[in-house]
């Protein structure tokens, strides 16, 4: 502004008042400008906020969501092998009980052959003890005494044949 306004002019002071208002306004619209470019982008800067706001809440419910469908699959899977062990459990104690069925059925049957086979050294010896006290009789080149134990069916039959 020194150098338009200038002691030796008269009209120098009207000068320079025109200038500074001329200047004065174009500041004003400037800032008018600086203002409005202010504003402008504190409202981008705000929507931009909010986006972002909106996408860390979209990505919070999205990895939520992700996390529910995981722990789902993840209890199924859970829930099946809980299912195939208990199904394995039940095939094995059907076998466990099988296999003592059929070791209590063997135990019995030898039992029963040992109480049998009781039986038939007792008839035996029974049979030899009266075979002893007979008289021996004679007999010809032709005939022979043959005695037969044959068990059959649970019973036990003697025969002599001649």
């Amino acid at each position: 502004l020194g150098i338009f306004c200038q002691p030796q002019q008269h009209n120098a002071l009207w000068h320079c008042l025109v200038f500074a208002d001329y200047y004065h306004e174009k500041l004003e619209v400037k800032i008018a400008e600086i203002l409005e470019e202010k504003t402008q982008v504190e409202e981008k800067k705000q929507i931009i906020t909010e986006d972002y706001e909106k996408l860390k809440i979209k990505v919070a419910e999205l990895l939520e969501e992700k996390e529910e469908q995981y722990l789902k699959e993840k209890q199924i899977i859970i829930d099946d092998n809980q299912n195939l062990i208990l199904e394995k459990d039940k095939v094995i104690a059907k076998l466990t009980s099988q296999v003592e069925e059929q070791s209590q059925n063997e135990k019995q049957i030898i039992t029963d052959l040992k109480e049998k086979e009781l039986y038939i050294a007792k008839l035996v010896k029974e049979r030899q003890e009266r075979v002893l006290k007979q008289p021996i009789k004679e007999t010809s080149s032709i005939g022979l005494q043959f005695n037969y134990l044959i068990p059959s069916m649970g019973k036990l039959f003697i025969f002599t044949r001649l």
